[in-house]
């Protein structure tokens, strides 16, 4: 027991100093693309610049099943992804229903969970970005954004449509921990 708590707070310790730019050439308020995250825990929460953490909404009814959006106070299950390293510094995310996040390019690059594999619109770079806050981009270059203009239930929604990381392209990623 005492050896996984040990083992547990290095790996939040190595995971949390990791994020460190390395080039040293970053520009304060700029996103530094050539860094990213190097040790990756096996599942994450995400929480966006409104304070609220991003679900899955697996309790959404017809085309809204699935789809990511930055409105839960408190992580649980459907605030939950497992993290697949997918090499070259390429992650996919997988929801609690067990499918991967999709950026689906078909309907405006809106975030949702409901894919069998991990293809090129599920694939992600997890981007370091100022005061230790994360970035994800697509293949296709574009940052996912908590749609925070959005009125409605609709707020909070994720899209990958964003050229440059600011302020509703930023996410806090914490790891989550086993129940």
């Amino acid at each position: 027991m005492e050896r996984v708590f040990l083992a547990s707070a290095l790996f939040t310790v190595l995971f949390w100093t990791s994020s460190c730019s390395t080039s040293g050439t970053q520009e304060p308020g700029t996103t530094d693309s050539t860094t990213t995250v190097t040790a990756l825990p096996d599942s994450i929460h995400l929480k966006a610049t409104n304070g609220l953490f991003v679900c899955a909404d697996l309790g959404a009814a017809g085309d809204e099943f699935g789809v990511l959006i930055a409105n839960r106070v408190e992580a649980s299950l459907w605030e939950t992804f497992a993290l697949k390293d997918l090499g070259a510094g390429k992650v996919a995310l997988v929801a609690a229903n067990g499918k991967y996040v999709c950026a689906d390019r078909s309907v405006g690059g809106r975030l949702k969970a409901d894919r069998d594999v991990a293809g090129d619109w599920e694939t992600f770079e997890l981007m370091d970005l100022p005061d230790g806050a994360k970035g994800l981009r697509t293949t296709e270059g574009l940052f996912v954004c908590a749609e925070l203009g959005i009125e409605g239930n609709g707020q909070g929604t994720l899209y990958a449509n964003r050229q440059e990381a600011g302020e509703w392209e930023t996410f806090r990623v914490e790891p989550a921990v086993a129940r």
